[in-house]
């Protein structure tokens, strides 16, 4: 069964896109430095920029490579449209089966899985990831994380797939994307909220997944979303750690008073792997018309203005390694990066 869903049927993404138009193509060569990289040339398209690589690379199939304690789910929600009501959205659930693949599940067959002292790791993909994609780009990423590790905590790696196919019109695609992180944030911490209390809860949030991982805390911790809140939020927070990579979300929206400012007390720790030379993120402020915003995984954040919440946040400018990228093979390829991803989603380090 195809679940992929067409973004067109639901009011919400007609109305992020009714106004987009197409602008002007303006292709200039530029040669330029950055953090004392090579220079490197390339073809900045202002408005194609933005959509380049808010779309995911090619997905690149995998087998096998599960460990044996280990457990491989993946979670759609292609087919969820934007009518959602309080009681138990739809989600659809499969588990890998080493000897048989891909296999039907249920909810209560991921929320009883395991033991107790199972990690769960949530993965949130990025833009234009098919829902084939998304399985081999979440294998792939399970595998790159766990490989060479000698913790035999066992987990249960989740692939949060959602509706990222392509909208024809680039921008049109970015603006429709990230109007439907907003339903994405209220699935996902639905999701979360059906967790016993003393889950160790790791979410791996890349691009736009980030903003949906960042958008279903702050819902866990009594906010509001686009008018939408959690018919029963935990009572205390999960342990929780969380690693955003490129993140496509303002780099304000964490702070007190602003759009997701509930997520950060839900955490024990945020590992922000930002990157100042990224292309795609340099020009996130034409995702949001008339606006000036920063994307979080451009500039990073000002954390001596959160207070004691600052002392749960590492960050790291990335873009000696990641350079003049977007793009997630380029945080799974460095050996640095990884081991310090994995040490942060496995629970191996003790921030």
């Amino acid at each position: 069964m195809n679940f992929e869903s067409d973004l067109s049927m639901c009011p919400r993404f007609a109305a992020a896109t009714r106004h987009s138009r197409p602008d002007r193509f303006l292709v200039r060569d530029r040669h330029r430095r950055c953090n004392g990289l090579r220079p490197t040339r390339l073809l900045l398209v202002p408005v194609l920029a933005v959509a380049a690589s808010l779309i995911a690379p090619g997905a690149v199939a995998v087998g096998g490579g599960l460990r044996d304690q280990d457990e491989l789910w993946w979670v759609s929600t292609r087919h969820v449209g934007c009518a959602v009501a309080d009681a138990a959205p739809p989600l659809h659930v499969e588990r890998l089966e080493p000897e048989r693949g891909w296999r039907e599940a249920s909810l209560d067959d991921l929320l009883s899985a395991s033991g107790r002292d199972a990690i769960l790791l949530v993965f949130v993909h990025g833009n234009r990831v098919s829902g084939a994609q998304s399985r081999e780009e979440g294998q792939r990423v399970y595998q790159e994380l766990t490989a060479g590790t000698s913790d035999a905590t066992p987990v249960r790696f989740v692939i949060w797939s959602w509706p990222s196919s392509r909208v024809q019109g680039q921008l049109r695609d970015v603006r429709a994307k990230a109007q439907r992180t907003e339903l994405e944030g209220y699935l996902l911490g639905w999701f979360l909220s059906q967790l016993p209390p003393t889950q160790r809860l790791s979410l791996l949030g890349y691009s736009f997944g980030a903003r949906i991982a960042t958008g279903a805390l702050h819902l866990c911790g009594g906010g509001v979303l686009s008018g939408r809140t959690l018919p029963q939020t935990p009572s205390a927070p999960l342990p929780t750690r969380v690693v955003m990579l490129a993140a496509a979300l303002p780099n304000t929206w964490l702070f007190p008073g602003a759009y997701h400012q509930c997520a950060l007390p839900q955490l024990d720790h945020l590992l922000n792997l930002f990157n100042r030379c990224d292309p795609v993120l340099r020009r996130y402020h034409l995702l949001i018309k008339h606006s000036r915003a920063t994307a979080l995984g451009f500039s990073g954040m000002r954390v001596a203005e959160l207070g004691n919440l600052a002392r749960k946040i590492d960050q790291c400018d990335v873009s000696p390694s990641v350079q003049k990228s977007h793009e997630l093979d380029n945080y799974l390829s460095d050996p640095c990066l990884r081991q310090r991803m994995a040490d942060v989603l496995l629970w191996v380090a003790v921030p």
